[in-house]
This record gives C-alpha cells, structure tokens and sequence, in this order.
C-alpha cells in the first residue's frame, strides 16, 4: 500500500469514528415530561494527492474537515413525536 492510500485509510477512519449516527441522532434528554433528542446534519469532506516520479522521492498530502450542525429537535409529548427544526426557513432537513 502506498503512502498515499495508507493516509487516505487513516483519514477516512478517523472520520467515520466521529461521524457515528450517535453525532447525527443525538441521546434523548428528559424536560419535564417532554423527551428532547437532537438532530444534527454532518458534512465531511477530504481530498488527497501526491506526485513525483519513481526515481526521485516525491510527495503526497491529504486533507480533510466535517462539521455538525444542530439542525432539529424531534420532542416527545405524551407519547406523540413532533420535529422542532432550529430555522424556520429549512425545509427537508437536508
């Protein structure tokens, strides 16, 4: 494997350690009587590249970023879910 795509698995295995569906769906939180769970939206991007020639040493480099953006609430009250999104504005969640 070269250094490059042993960079690229390392990334990607980082990312996805922090990408869980527990970031996305976040743990349920008791107010009163009502149950509060988070919604997130994770974005994760990344690139790689590497150059050079076979005799000569050559380089090779990735990047990458996520973020999370706390999008919804869905609040259970008595027993019936309601989805509280953060923007008046977002439609779809996505």
């Amino acid at each position: 494997m070269s250094q490059l795509e042993q960079l690229i698995e390392v990334l990607m295995e980082r990312l996805s350690k922090v990408a869980q569906a527990k970031t996305v769906v976040g743990d349920a939180m008791q107010v009163g009587e009502v149950t509060l769970i988070p919604v997130s939206k994770v974005s994760i991007g990344f690139g790689a590249g590497g150059g050079g020639r076979e005799e000569k040493k050559g380089g090779s480099g990735t990047g990458g970023g996520m973020t999370v953006e706390p999008i919804a609430f869905i609040a259970i009250v008595k027993g019936k879910p309601h989805l509280l999104p953060l923007k008046k504005d977002r439609e779809g969640m996505g």
